[in-house]
């Protein structure tokens, strides 16, 4: 039984089976049957605290450990005590034998070896004389203990650095989800003791360069930074004696700092290291393209995506373009040697080309090697799966951009749950792309109208960028901003408006502090924060403040274009867009007519160059100029601003309905409130009957995001139709009305009882135009308690009657 113990206490729980195994192995027990009678024979001694295990360990732990070490020979000297039991001596070395001769290790070997590294640190004798011999015969066994127990291993100080040594050959040489962290210790390990031993200033520019590599591997940021700094600064000045020899390595030095000056936030210092590998390996590439051209091809993509980081995006798509085309040549040429690389330019050229606003460029780019990623990780997990997440985080997001958004959610779904299990298996290389996929997620559930449940993950992905803020504030802190931003959103969305403005208020302020230390950067997005805190202000019936915030959002922007126009025009336009809206809502309509047209301005010369990627703002901006034209009374001018809105949003409608019809829909029914409004009555039912059809297919497919903006149509139409004198007819559109809107208000009071109380004033209306005065009563009175409620709880609110095109203008 004793030796059963042992044997438990290395192997741990094991199946019956596997259990029965390892006695066997270890020469417990002669057969496999006489090893089963054993594991029973053990269970009534020691029962499993798990059904269906047996082998339960001594506890606590170190209770086993020290057990184990009594057991082996080797610390007799030190304690005056002497194994008695010689099978002892060789069990550790039986156990973990490779099953077979391919060297395949047993179910228990992680565990076994976790126990004998862990008692090693506490028992001396157990490292120099049993797991040195074991590893120095199979070295291979140190990574079937994964990460944690290389880890542990690196860190044995009675360890010889020759059986570190004999391990190394069998580290991987590219990342691996369950070595990185190993693999860097014991690289770490090494390369201290190297170069202590040298100052060949070759051999130590690649000792550094190599243990950088396995700290970015690791998610070691700062560590691999310095690192490669030092290897960096030793190629170039080996280049600068012998180019020849050492011009390729000062480019890869040059490159590989780029992306560690990236990984911890340095985002402008990353361009000009990588700038000047992709000078370096052009000049080779003359020289010598069947060597140098795919590395040429590689630091050009990753210049590409390093100066999108700097916010110099349209300046990006170059390079990613031209390392595409390259590769693509060479895939030609050699489809096995080449592929891998492809699909990462391809995927980095489509990051590139949306932030230029080339969506369906950008979605056609991506979607080509999703299926490539797959297959590669379904083959090797553990080298692929980070790839095939962002593969599939740039598919949603590409999807996203051009309205796609259902067939959006199943990429940005699986790339949260992969990159969930990447996170636990290695936090500090995986959290921060873990809490990108969750701030995606999140926006994508509010965009299909799942607001209550968009809530959830962007909760915790605001958590976990705040716990990685305090490791790395320069990696992180705008991740943060991003999520809390979006928090603020989703909030307000459903109806927690008050809750909503402290999210997006943290947001700004954390942004204003970035852009202290490094305005170029992080301008931009002070500008597209305090629009997001604006809205929320004006949600809240905040309007001075909401227009303060749009306001210094515009003037900060309009900074950004007197120093660089192609890059910050189109945020310019946006941004007057927004103050136009909350200008006109806090009631200063002449004011909000200026920014409103040049707004329109901007987009139209944008438009001009490049329509495909504003065309739908061009429309948009139409769209809010006719709302301000109509609300200062010039509603014929606001007539010709929404007709060609919506001449606009037809054509892009008729080649991407997803992204498009519901703003057309919007734009319709604007035009046929404002035809209206000018008595040009006969006109204005067309646009609003057209306006509740699309409505009511988009309903069909998506009830929670549209059911609304149908509800509002539907009163639109009852109220022209009664105005034309057609009153009969007016009140089945007002009856569906009403009852559109008191389902959406039971789900979402907060953002929907006002509504239902102008359609239930309206349906009084219309019933008692048609002599159904009984009738009438009941939904004016409704209505009437309605407003009495909501005056009650925000009385500085007007809570009077309004057409629906003033509530849906998105």
């Amino acid at each position: 039984m004793g030796r059963a113990v042992y044997v438990a206490t290395l192997a741990r729980s094991l199946s019956p089976t596997d259990a029965a195994e390892a006695l066997a192995r270890a020469g417990v027990a002669d057969t496999a049957a006489a090893g089963g009678q054993l594991v029973e024979d053990h269970s009534r001694c020691y029962p499993p605290t798990e059904p269906g295990l047996a082998l339960d360990p001594l506890a606590p732990d170190r209770l086993g450990e020290d057990y184990l070490a009594l057991t082996l020979p080797g610390h007799e000297e030190e304690f005056g005590y002497h194994a008695t039991d010689a099978w002892a001596f060789d069990a550790p070395a039986r156990l973990l034998a490779p099953m077979d001769k391919d060297g395949g290790p047993a179910a228990y070997t992680r565990q076994a070896l976790s126990v004998m590294i862990e008692a090693a640190h506490r028992w001396p004798h157990l490292t120099t004389r049993h797991l040195d011999p074991l590893l120095r015969r199979n070295p291979e066994l140190a990574l079937a203990g994964g990460s944690a127990a290389l880890t542990r291993l690196a860190d044995l100080t009675t360890l010889d650095d020759s059986v570190l040594e004999a391990i190394e050959p069998h580290l991987p040489d590219h990342a691996h989800i369950d070595l990185d962290l190993g693999a860097a210790a014991v690289t770490a390990r090494l390369t201290e003791h190297r170069l202590t031993a040298t100052t060949d200033p070759a051999a130590r520019a690649a000792l550094h360069s190599n243990v950088s590599k396995r700290y970015g591997y690791a998610g070691l940021h700062r560590q691999a930074l310095d690192s490669a700094r030092q290897a960096a600064d030793l190629f170039g000045g080996l280049a600068a004696a012998d180019p020849v020899a050492y011009l390729p390595e000062l480019g890869m030095s040059l490159g590989y700092l780029s992306h560690r000056l990236s990984e911890v936030g340095r985002r402008e210092e990353a361009v000009a290291p990588v700038r000047e590998a992709v000078g370096i390996f052009r000049e080779l590439a003359k020289a010598d393209p069947a060597a140098h051209l795919p590395v040429l091809a590689s630091w050009l993509s990753h210049l590409g995506l390093a100066l999108s980081a700097a916010g110099q995006r349209e300046e990006a798509v170059a390079p990613s373009r031209e390392a595409a085309g390259i590769l693509s040549d060479l895939v030609k040429a050699n489809p096995a040697a080449h592929t891998i690389r492809l699909a990462g330019a391809l995927n980095n050229l489509s990051i590139q080309l949306a932030e230029a606003g080339r969506r369906e460029e950008s979605l056609a780019a991506i979607q080509g090697i999703v299926d490539i990623f797959a297959e590669l990780a379904k083959n090797s997990p553990a080298t692929y799966l980070p790839a095939r997440a962002t593969t599939l985080t740039n598919l949603g997001n590409s999807f996203s951009a051009v309205g796609r958004w259902e067939e959006a959610l199943a990429p940005t779904q699986q790339a949260v749950a992969i990159r969930r299990d990447l996170a636990k298996a290695n936090p500090g290389a995986y959290l921060a792309d873990l809490a990108a996929s969750l701030t995606n997620l999140g926006i994508l559930l509010a965009n299909l109208g799942r607001r209550e449940e968009a809530v959830a993950p962007l909760q915790e992905a605001a958590g976990i960028f705040r716990e990685l803020v305090k490791a790395n504030p320069a990696a992180h802190t705008i991740g943060l901003a991003g999520a809390l931003s979006s928090l603020g959103r989703s909030l307000a969305e459903v109806g927690r408006r008050e809750e909503a403005v402290v999210p997006a208020r943290e947001a700004a302020d954390i942004v204003r502090e970035l852009v202290k230390g490094n305005p170029a950067a992080y301008l931009p997005s002070l500008a597209a924060a305090l629009d997001f805190l604006g809205l929320r202000l004006w949600e809240v019936g905040r309007r001075d403040e909401a227009v303060a915030m749009a306001q210094e959002a515009a003037g900060i922007v309009r900074r950004l274009v007197k120093a660089n126009r192609a890059a910050h025009l189109p945020t310019l336009a946006g941004a007057l867009n927004n103050l136009s809206v909350q200008l006109t809502a806090a009631g200063q309509q002449k004011q909000a007519l200026p920014p409103a047209r040049e707004a329109t301005g901007i987009f139209r010369e944008l438009e001009k160059t490049n329509p495909a990627a504003y065309k739908h703002e061009l429309a948009g901006a139409l769209n809010n100029l006719g709302r301000t034209l109509a609300e200062v009374g010039r509603r014929e001018e606001a007539v010709t601003a929404a007709r060609e809105a919506a001449r606009l949003y037809r054509e892009l409608a008729k080649a991407n309905p997803a992204a498009h019809m519901p703003n057309f829909a919007m734009t319709l029914s604007n035009l046929g409130s404002w035809l209206w409004s000018v008595n040009r009555n006969k006109e204005a039912l067309s646009p609003t009957e057209e306006a509740v059809a699309i409505r009511r297919e988009l309903a069909k497919a998506n009830p929670a995001v549209h059911l609304p903006d149908l509800a509002g149509a539907l009163n639109n139409l009852s109220v022209q139709l009664s105005a034309m004198g057609r009153q009969k007819e007016a009140v089945a559109p007002a009856q569906e009305s009403a009852r559109l809107f008191r389902e959406s208000a039971r789900a979402n009071p907060a953002v929907h009882l006002s509504n239902l109380a102008m359609a239930l004033d309206n349906l009084g209306v219309q019933l008692s135009a048609v002599g159904r005065r009984k009738e009438a009563l009941a939904p004016a009175q409704e209505a009437v308690a309605i407003r009495n409620e909501l005056a009650k709880a925000n009385p500085a609110k007007s809570w009077g009657s309004r057409l629906w095109r003033r509530i849906g203008g998105r």
